[in-house]
């Protein structure tokens, strides 16, 4: 289930961040002023061959695998988001739905749509 993480670090200039945490899925939601979902992150299958889901206002969504910078032979690098060709958000949208019981509704129902 996901649990929202209080007291995150907020970026100058940025939206309002806020961060939703399991032991399988990240989420990461920005809003404006008005408490208006602008983007998110959905991380998940984290730990074995993690997917994210990115959605931006006026962008729409798009689907990439995590390469977690481990293929490196002697240096780990950052993860990093590398588009992903199988699009299909069925996995992501069964995953998320699963673990959104804790979530504030208003952010379930959003990403849930969004997620087809």
């Amino acid at each position: 289930m996901l649990r929202e993480i209080l007291h995150v670090q907020q970026r100058p200039g940025e939206p309002r961040r806020r961060w939703f945490h399991s032991s399988d899925h990240d989420l990461y939601v920005w809003t404006n002023e008005a408490q208006a979902i602008t983007a998110f992150e959905l991380c998940y299958s984290k730990g074995r061959n993690e997917r994210a889901v990115v959605w931006r206002a006026g962008q729409g969504v798009a689907h990439f695998r995590v390469d977690d910078g481990e293929s490196a032979a002697l240096l780990k690098s950052s993860p990093v988001l590398a588009r992903d060709a199988d699009a299909d958000l069925g996995p992501a949208r069964s995953s998320f739905l699963a673990a959104c019981a804790g979530l504030p509704a208003e952010v379930a129902d959003f990403v849930a749509a969004r997620l087809g």
